[in-house]
């Protein structure tokens, strides 16, 4: 376990040595990608495409979409990790902590193997200049997603000596990190085209993520600016239409206009098992905090006053997102029928701790979706750039019209009615902090907004469902009530913060890196 391990970040360096020798190693041949010799390879536009695929190759949804599950929106029942994250009490040798170490890394290692090999190819540079700014974006990714994770980490750039004693790096600032992805993005905003082919990153693209990483290291101008270069680039817009929000996500219509950068999958030769992870399984059961969150359809909370929320019937009169994201007790399966020609009933069973699970991303209609399903999964989406620019420009000057009219866009296209005009500063973040959380629940940023916020100990409260022993027959009234009960006690640990150990397996066999507070000696 070890040697598997740790060999993550040594074999980025162990790259970077490579380009600098061209020595090739047994223990680089254990992949092709990180085998690469310059010399022998970036020769044509087919090679240079090839180390690209390899680049995209590592992205996989269910690091993602698995991160709500360290937060308020999910319970994982089966998830170790996530759940003694979110008792507090989780430790550097952790699965998950040492899973995305050695993914970022892995992935970085054949980005800048990429980056190098196309820069000093001889091929021309209007063939090779957007793989260029493909692996630039790739390599921004990763360190971002690092960053949010750990915080200061290694940043492996530029060609090291192949000297023993340079193998074992030390961890750079957070700041330095930024920067570098900053340059790699604007790098990426001029080398890539304004629309790519289908899977491949954009310009639009390398602006939402500097949108993103800006937005979440405060640098609010910054992120509005990038944010709003997206918006005036007139490729994107919200999907719309009838039940647009459920069925964006759906197969039949990936690659639509909302999307701006998604991870690509098909059916048979590499499908994505997305329903199969939400539905058949007890990793991702809804939370009654995450229920709660949504409005009523007239656009009040359900605890204001005159909103209309009645707790014997909470699922009624909703807002319409609150059924396309959650498979409530009781709810209907959609496009599935009994023997009797009626609709299919949700009934919980030992699947769901909460009694609640996603319909997001679902559609229960297709036959085979317990085996295989192609669809694609978003990574980057023009709602989540409209609340990035709006979040951004009322920190600058508060609730501008600008900002009411990106927000408004997003509720509109859901159903939802505006929000109420004179909103203060406050009001407006709070209510841009709500509609994020409902509109992209599930879609893997929850955590990151918990983290940027610092709200973690007003968050960390238990985490609630409904009794499924309590609902059997929903023709029963007697078999069929909704009783409230905690599923996990949580507690926030503020020894340990918002950044995840740095792992521990990676600490034993290079001191040079140092440990997050509240980890101790591991």
């Amino acid at each position: 376990m070890k040697n598997i391990i740790t060999n993550t970040l040594f074999k980025v360096i162990v790259s970077l040595a490579l380009i600098a020798s061209t020595a090739c190693t047994d223990y680089l041949n254990q992949d092709p990608i990180d085998s690469l010799d310059p010399n022998n390879f970036f020769r044509d536009e087919s090679e240079i495409r090839s180390a690209i695929v390899g680049v995209y190759s590592t992205l996989e949804m269910d690091l993602f979409i698995r991160l709500d599950r360290y937060t308020d929106n999910i319970y994982g029942f089966k998830d170790n990790t996530a759940k003694s994250y979110q008792a507090g009490e989780h430790t550097a040798y952790e699965g998950d902590f040492l899973d995305r170490w050695a993914l970022d890394y892995n992935a970085i290692g054949r980005a800048n193997l990429a980056i190098d090999g196309i820069q000093n190819s001889t091929v021309d540079e209007q063939i090779k200049s957007p793989y260029l700014g493909e692996a630039l974006f790739l390599r921004g990714f990763y360190y971002f997603d690092l960053t949010q994770h750990f915080g200061d980490v290694p940043l492996l750039i530029e060609k090291p000596s192949v000297a023993p004693n340079d193998i074992l790096v030390s961890r750079e600032t957070r700041a330095n990190i930024i920067a570098q992805i900053i340059k790699d993005l604007d790098a990426a905003v001029e080398l890539l085209p304004l629309e790519n082919e289908t899977g491949r990153v954009s310009k639009g693209a390398a602006l939402a993520l500097k949108a993103r990483v800006m937005l979440f290291d405060g640098d609010m101008p910054g992120a509005a600016a990038a944010a709003k270069a997206v918006m005036d680039l007139g490729v994107y817009g919200l999907f719309k239409g009838t039940d647009a929000f459920k069925k964006l996500f759906w197969e039949e219509n990936e690659d639509n206009e909302e999307v701006v950068f998604s991870i690509k999958y098909m059916t048979e030769f590499k499908p994505s098992l997305l329903n199969k992870r939400l539905v058949n399984s007890s990793r991702y059961a809804v939370t009654l905090s995450l229920a709660n969150e949504f409005e009523m359809a007239n656009g009040k909370l359900i605890d204001e006053a005159d909103s209309g929320f009645d707790p014997e019937n909470p699922f009624d009169n909703r807002d319409p997102r609150f059924d396309y994201t959650i498979l409530k007790p009781g709810g209907i399966q959609e496009g599935l029928f009994e023997s009797d020609g009626t609709p299919t009933i949700y009934i919980p069973t030992d699947k769901t701790a909460t009694s609640m699970r996603f319909n997001k991303f679902v559609q229960w209609d297709r036959g085979d979706w317990e085996i295989y399903d192609g669809q694609d999964w978003i990574m980057i989406r023009y709602a989540e750039v409209l609340l990035m620019f709006a979040e951004a420009t009322n920190e600058i000057s508060g609730a501008t019209t600008e900002v009411y009219d990106a927000i408004n866009d997003i509720r509109s296209r859901a159903g939802m009615p505006d929000l109420p005009t004179g909103l203060s500063k406050e009001a407006m973040r709070d209510r841009i902090r709500h509609e994020r959380r409902v509109e992209l629940a599930a879609e893997g940023l929850r955590l990151y907004d918990i983290n940027r916020w610092q709200i973690g100990p007003e968050t960390a409260t238990d985490l609630m469902g409904y009794d499924k022993s309590k609902l059997k027959d929903p023709n029963n009234p007697d078999k069929w009530k909704l009783v409230e009960t905690v599923v996990l006690n949580r507690s926030w640990n503020t020894a340990k913060g918002y950044l995840w150990p740095i792992p521990g397996i990676e600490r034993e066999v290079n001191p040079k890196l140092t440990q997050n507070s509240g980890y101790g000696s591991d």
